[in-house]
């Protein structure tokens, strides 16, 4: 147990600093693996799990899953731990010359998921509370009804909207140049559009930006002129949130920039390049159809 504990805690970091995937894709596999650590120490599952038997093996993984559910985890959460478990042991097998026994065992199913999408009353809703809010002043007005565009009407990820630097983002020829975006060694770089709407919001903000005088290179800057931390991104949120009474987070405007393409009639192999996705299914996971969507394609239908 002591040499398994050894090799997830370096495979863990070397995720980080060998394959440059972001904090959030270390911080999801240990999450993983910390649970499944705990169910190990507490059952006493480890010589099950590390027999190298495939059979006790999978035994102790689908023992692992009633385990969460007992403890009142959420079906979704359950999946999130798997999946994060299930990355971190493909690449211990892979290092080790191995094979992980996730690779033959089906991931939990979660049933039919809400989808994390805002349909669009609610991003018009969203967009404009943050445009009209009495923030405490006219510079964090135009910088947070900018972010919130950007990802809203951009499909940028909250870490690449904080990665921006200001030569990435022209307003005159209304591009938004992402550089190192998710994924293995340090991302894929893609272009996004701006709408008319976003290169009004953008050019407003980068005003007001130009006038600060900032220290930070980064495009989104503290009113001292420092590059913007998650925990700021975070409160925004929290504050959009509370104040709408919409659940209303930087990934699920990403869903909603997906949704809004399909809608619009935008074709796949567009919308996947301006997403940055590579397979089609990783597209339709974050598109979604809304009710009215199935009644009104059915009227469509004559015999």
């Amino acid at each position: 147990m002591e040499h398994f504990d050894t090799a997830a805690h370096g495979a863990i970091e070397r995720v980080l600093r060998y394959e440059q995937l972001t904090q959030s894709t270390m911080l999801w596999m240990r999450s993983g693996y910390l649970s499944f650590h705990s169910y190990l120490i507490e059952t006493r599952a480890a010589d099950d799990f590390l027999s190298g038997d495939f059979y006790r093996q999978e035994a102790a993984l689908v023992a692992w899953r009633a385990w969460l559910l007992a403890r009142g985890i959420g079906r979704v959460t359950v999946r999130t731990y798997w999946g994060g478990m299930k990355a971190l042991c493909t690449r211990l097998a892979r290092a080790g010359g191995m094979a992980s026994p996730f690779d033959w065992i089906p991931p939990p199913r979660v049933g039919r998921v809400l989808p994390k999408s805002l349909t669009r009353d609610a991003a018009k809703t969203v967009l404009n509370f943050v445009e009209n809010f009495e923030w405490r002043l006219p510079f964090f007005t135009r910088r947070n009804t900018a972010m919130v565009g950007t990802m809203l009407l951009a499909g940028l990820r909250s870490g690449e909207v904080l990665r921006l630097v200001k030569e990435d983002v022209d307003c005159v020829q209304g591009t938004i140049r992402i550089q190192h975006g998710k994924g293995r060694d340090g991302g894929k770089d893609r272009t996004a559009y701006m709408t008319p709407q976003l290169r009004t919001l953008l050019s407003a903000y980068a005003d007001t930006r130009a006038r600060l005088r900032p220290v930070a290179p980064t495009f989104f800057v503290s009113l001292q002129g420092r590059a913007l931390t998650q925990g700021a991104m975070k409160a925004l949120f929290a504050t959009i949130s509370d104040k709408t009474a919409i659940h209303v987070s930087p990934h699920r405007l990403r869903h909603t920039y997906a949704t809004l393409l399909r809608q619009s009639g935008v074709p796949d192999r567009v919308s996947m390049d301006l997403l940055g996705h590579t397979q089609l299914a990783m597209l339709q996971r974050y598109s979604h159809v809304f009710e009215g969507e199935y009644r009104a394609e059915v009227q469509k239908l004559i015999v």
